[in-house]
């Protein structure tokens, strides 16, 4: 399999059109460069000047009398008529607006000239985009690479002769079943810090995190908890009916404002992190927030905190989700059948969105294949509840939020399908998620070429490079 970049004009043939219209699209090969499977990214000549396009090839050798007929497509339709000429099928399975991919960045990573006919991607240059598409497809995404706010409970001086208002920070809210935290001093934030407009009042989606002194004569922070998601408004708001009242040291009744809501709370004395100040900046904490972006050393540290958490969450719903395939019915034909079409559904968690999987598919998934694991339907295990040997169900296209919308996006399919669940063995499961680099890797490409035309069939097209770069690897 190989990888190319060919060129596109968009004024002679208006293949932005013909990629929204149709599944495939025929391309002229007359040299017959290409092979079923290779990569080919398609690169949009001036003005627009970058790739936009990533395709699959399907089909090769096809002559004209067999070609998709596209020529509404053809701004000059005279060109169309190329009856000598050799075509392979291209299906789309990605497309890139991004400046990354522009002529100058491609140039400066490993491409020698402008693709004006075919050319094979330089190992640099294959390098170059498949980091770019990494962080495009997933990275930006991830939970552990949100954009972040640290709140800094109770070092004010404000606090020594009253009540800190973010008293309530931490606490379940009676009326609605929600956390409203205020952020010293006065609430007010700099949403722009995280993305918005000027003109936004509020951005969701935020990760906070509230951090406390770990003794009063320190300058390091202790982190106790977080909002996973939350919602954080420019100004303050107050609202009597939530139940913000208190009274203060000296005995007045006052009412806490707030500018951050969130579903959920997760207390972290259990995974605690101790920041210490004076390895970013002995000020660090003066204004009592920080945000994301304002150390790239603590950006590092705090994003490698937060994804331990998850992790440690991921492996939790996962035991609880193999635990639900025991007690599931088996899915229906019909459900099993109209799977693949489904839209996303997704529950909120303690540790935010995350996707709903369907058990019984997963039940019906280790059913297929009774209950053996793919990898080597040698290895054996124990009898679970129903007397049947114990497996457990695997997306192999993992399951985030992020890569069902992606998936659903690109192709209109779900990924919660029998098509993408494989049955392991707990111990090559564990390999998967557990594993270093080269067992993970091992592990993934025997599942991936057992799986790929399964896949295909129903309409969702990935490389092996892909599917490993959504494990990291």
């Amino acid at each position: 399999m190989k990888g190319w970049i060919i060129s596109a004009n968009n004024k002679y043939y208006d293949y932005h059109r013909a990629f929204e219209d149709l599944d495939l699209i025929d391309w002229i090969d007359n040299n017959r460069n290409f092979s079923r499977e290779d990569i080919v990214y398609i690169y949009s000549s001036k003005p627009i000047g970058k790739i936009e396009y990533k395709c699959e090839v399907v089909a090769t050798n096809i002559k004209y009398e067999n070609t998709i007929d596209d020529k509404k497509y053809w701004i000059d339709a005279s060109k169309s008529n190329n009856r000598e000429m050799t075509y392979v099928r291209l299906k789309k399975i990605d497309q890139f607006d991004t400046e990354l991919f522009s002529y100058k960045n491609l140039i400066n990573n490993g491409m020698k000239i402008a693709p004006r006919s075919p050319i094979t991607l330089t190992r640099e240059l294959e390098q170059y985009i498949s980091n770019v598409e990494a962080s495009l497809v997933r990275n930006d995404s991830m939970p552990h690479k949100k954009k972040f706010l640290l709140v800094d409970h109770g070092s004010g001086s404000y606090n020594i002769e009253n009540k800190g208002h973010e008293l309530f920070n931490e606490t379940l809210n009676p009326i609605d079943q929600k956390y409203y935290a205020y952020v010293p001093p006065h609430s007010t934030l700099n949403i722009t810090n995280f993305g918005a407009d000027k003109k936004d009042d509020f951005i969701d989606d935020i990760m906070v995190l509230f951090v406390t002194k770990t003794n009063p004569k320190s300058t390091n922070r202790l982190i106790t908890g977080m909002y996973p998601s939350a919602r954080v408004y420019k100004k303050p708001i107050t609202q009597e009916k939530i139940q913000r009242t208190f009274k203060d040291k000296d005995g007045s009744l006052k009412t806490a404002p707030y500018s951050i809501e969130s579903d959920f709370y997760l207390p972290l004395e259990h995974l605690s992190l101790i920041i210490k100040t004076r390895e970013f900046n002995d000020y660090l904490f003066r204004g009592q927030r920080v945000y994301s972006g304002t150390n790239n050393k603590l950006d590092e540290l705090i994003h490698y905190y937060i994804e331990l958490i998850f992790n440690e969450n991921d492996i939790g719903d996962d035991q609880e989700f193999q635990q639900r395939i025991s007690t599931s019915h088996f899915a229906t034909d019909e459900d099993i059948k109209t799977a693949p079409n489904k839209k996303i559904e997704w529950v909120v968690t303690a540790s935010g969105k995350k996707v709903k999987r369907n058990s019984s598919l997963a039940k019906s998934a280790l059913a297929r294949v009774h209950n053996s694991c793919e990898i080597n339907s040698d290895h054996k295990t124990f009898l679970n509840i129903n007397n049947e040997q114990y497996m457990e169900g695997h997306h192999l296209i993992p399951i985030t939020l992020n890569n069902a919308k992606y998936f659903e996006t690109q192709f209109n399919r779900s990924i919660d399908c029998l098509e993408n669940i494989v049955s392991l063995c707990p111990n090559c499961h564990k390999a998967i998620h557990l594993g270093n680099k080269d067992t993970k890797r091992d592990t993934i490409e025997i599942l991936f070429y057992q799986r790929q035309q399964r896949l295909k069939d129903i309409g969702i097209f990935i490389t092996l490079k892909d599917l490993l770069r959504l494990y990291n690897i």
